[in-house]
Parts: C-alpha cells; sequence; structure tokens
C-alpha cells in the first residue's frame, strides 16, 4: 500500500499536477523507512537489513613523530593484550636512560657528604670542649658551628640532586614507553600502514587492530516499533548463507531521528565461529513474548 502511494504521489509530480499539501518531505521520509527492508525482501526474509561491524576497530598510532624502527606483528596475527606492537627509534632517550642511571647508583657525592659532616660536627664538638678550658675562643667555636651547618646543609644538597635524577629518570622511561605501540586489548592485526624505515607523524595510523569474538549491529528501526523493544530483548539474526544467530539488544537510542521517524538500536552478537565483519544481515525483533520464546528455541537449534 504505501509504495503505490508513493509511486502515485511521483507520478503527480512528475506531470506538474499541483498537490494541497507538501508531499515531497512525506515521500521521502516514507522511502527512507522502506531502505531497511528492500535487502530483507530480496533475501526473502522480513525485518531489517543491517551490516554487522567489529566489536572494537582501533586505528593505532604514536604521539609524537619519529622513525620507525622496528613492527613487531604481521597483518592477520593474533595479538593479546600489553604484547608490543611496533616502536619508534629510541637512541637518545636510551643514552639519557644510562647517563642518569648511572648518575643516581653512584653514591661517592653522597658518601662525601656524610664524610665531611662527621667531620665537621667532630671538629665542632673538640672546640667546644676546649673553649670550656679557655683554650680557644667563641668566635673559634661560631665558626665550627657554620662550617658543620655547611657541611648538614650540602649532604641534604646531594640527596636532592638524587631525588631529582631518580625523578627525571621514570620522565625518560615514560618518554621510551610512548615511542612503543602496545596492543590495548586481545585482537587481529587487520593492516599495517607504515615501514620500517619510515618516518611517522604523531597521531598517524600505524597499525589497524580489530576484535571480531562479537559483532555489532546498528539499526534504525521506526520510531513505533522502537517503543516496543527494550535492552537485554534477543532478536533473530539471518546471515545470506541461512544461519540464524541469536543477537541481543543493548542499547536504544534515546533521541529520535524526526526527519525519518526513527531510533537507532544497538545490537550485541556474540561470533564463535569467527565470521568476518560486514556481512549482511536481517534482523527480526519480536514484539510478543510468544513469538520471542519461538525464535530463542530457534536459534538455539540452528546453533
Amino acid at each position: 500500500m504505501i509504495k503505490e502511494y508513493i509511486f502515485k504521489e511521483l507520478s503527480f509530480l512528475m506531470n506538474g499536477t499541483k498537490r494541497t499539501i507538501p508531499l515531497v518531505p512525506l515521500i521521502f521520509s516514507a522511502l527512507f523507512l522502506l531502505v531497511p527492508s528492500v535487502h530483507a525482501e530480496k533475501m526473502g526474509q522480513p525485518g531489517y537489513d543491517g551490516i554487522t561491524t567489529p566489536i572494537a576497530h582501533l586505528k593505532l598510532s604514536f604521539v609524537q613523530p619519529g622513525k620507525l624502527a622496528a613492527i613487531e606483528v604481521q597483518e592477520g596475527e593474533q595479538v593479546t593484550a600489553g604484547q608490543l606492537l611496533a616502536k619508534q627509534d629510541d637512541g637518545i632517550e636510551q643514552a639519557q636512560l644510562r647517563i642518569l642511571e648511572a648518575r643516581i647508583n653512584n653514591l661517592t657525592p653522597i658518601q662525601l657528604a656524610e664524610v665531611t659532616l662527621k667531620q665537621k660536627l667532630y671538629e665542632l664538638e673538640q672546640l667546644k670542649n676546649a673553649n670550656k678550658k679557655g683554650a680557644t675562643t667563641r668566635w673559634e667555636v661560631d665558626q665550627a658551628s657554620i662550617a658543620a651547618d655547611t657541611a648538614r646543609l650540602s649532604l641534604k644538597m646531594r640527596e636532592f640532586d638524587r631525588e631529582q635524577d631518580q625523578l627525571q629518570l621514570a620522565s625518560v622511561q615514560e618518554s621510551i614507553n610512548k615511542l612503543s605501540i602496545a596492543s590495548p586489548i586481545n585482537g587481529v592485526i587487520e593492516e599495517i600502514h607504515a615501514a620500517v624505515g619510515e618516518s611517522v607523524q604523531a597521531l598517524e595510523p600505524v597499525i589497524t587492530l580489530v576484535k571480531t569474538d562479537f559483532l555489532i549491529l546498528d539499526l534504525p528501526v521506526p520510531l513505533e516499533t522502537a517503543k516496543t523493544l527494550q535492552v537485554g530483548q534477543v532478536c533473530e539474526t539471518v546471515f545470506t548463507d541461512g544461519a540464524v544467530k541469536e543477537a541481543t539488544i543493548e542499547q536504544i537510542s534515546t533521541v529520535a531521528d524526526g526527519a525519518a521517524s526513527t531510533l537507532e538500536i544497538k545490537l550485541l552478537l556474540p561470533n564463535n565461529e569467527k565470521r568476518p565483519a560486514g556481512e549482511r544481515v536481517i534482523v527480526n525483533c519480536p514484539d510478543d513474548p510468544e513469538s520471542q520464546q519461538d525464535w530463542e528455541n530457534k536459534a538455539t537449534t540452528v546453533q
């Protein structure tokens, strides 16, 4: 009925017949609503047409420009979270790291300051004892006291310098870490965008990583239909090869598309069979408990 009405109104427009209401927006909105079901009709299935996407599709990059020193993986390789994927040239940073480590491990300046302080304190104590016997002046005692305080402050400065070196060492280590790309998730290397020896820019994609343990379906459905759906509801998903799988509604958008009178829903589809993302599917979400149970039983049987 809707299709015949649309074609009739289009013929009126093409013949120049004037209409009393603005029909063009109405016709295009109706056509938009019909689009999701076009492919479904070709497949002989009712429902909404969708395309599966990976649950994770990441383009990994460096945070600063530099020369690509190594790529540790190949396209198609399975990787685990935390695994090293690629790294930039870190020669300068490694040299700075070695210098700081040598300075931190060298305790001679602190040991020298400790010995000096010990000596000055001993001299001060001797002068105090001599002063009690009248063998030294008060001025000599005061000068020895100042020398001891100076030695004490010198020791604190050496300790402070070592603490600063430790902080700088941590900073250089963090800079070295930023010159590497580690996998944030378990996944598969989909594409490598650069070769060893090339200079790469900051935030320029170097590796594309995908995860397809689950697939995502984002579907615009008529607003009235969306009102009957709920998060957690199981829907029937039919692939072009006839396979039937269960998909669960993970999210229902809270903002509708007013022009098309649709609301987007997101479904999560388990992918134990490792099907590739990007396949066309037909999705049916029953709006009554009996149909819901029938389709769950059907999907369980097929799986």
